[in-house]
């Protein structure tokens, strides 16, 4: 089930769905704000799994992965490199009541 909301959240991004992504994840209102920025300023972007990333905790009900946002495709059709801060993402999906939630996102979007 984690794997699916995750991938759920992959295909969002980088399809740049801000519905679907909402559908998967909880953003707060400044997120929205800027992966609506972001997803503006790029025509492609990818999400790679940072390896050995992936934690999966059932007893404690939490799975977390990080990725890095690769393969930037400005809108004027050049590749581009990103060191910026919001290039790193950690998820996290969270078990409650048996049921396994929304990807929770931990980052700070600062400038692309």
């Amino acid at each position: 089930m984690v794997q699916d909301i995750v991938g759920l959240f992959i295909k969002a991004f980088e399809s740049k769905n801000m519905g679907n992504l909402l559908r998967v994840s909880h953003l707060t209102s400044q997120q929205q704000k800027d992966y609506s920025r972001i997803f503006g300023l790029y025509q492609s972007l990818s999400l790679k799994v940072i390896p050995s990333s992936f934690i999966l905790s059932k007893k404690n009900g939490v799975a977390e992965v990080k990725f890095e946002v690769s393969d930037l495709v400005n809108s004027k059709g050049q590749q581009v490199e990103s060191a910026a801060i919001w290039s790193k993402i950690d998820l996290r999906v969270v078990k409650k009541d048996g049921q396994w939630l929304k990807v929770i996102i931990d980052q700070n979007i600062k400038d692309s």
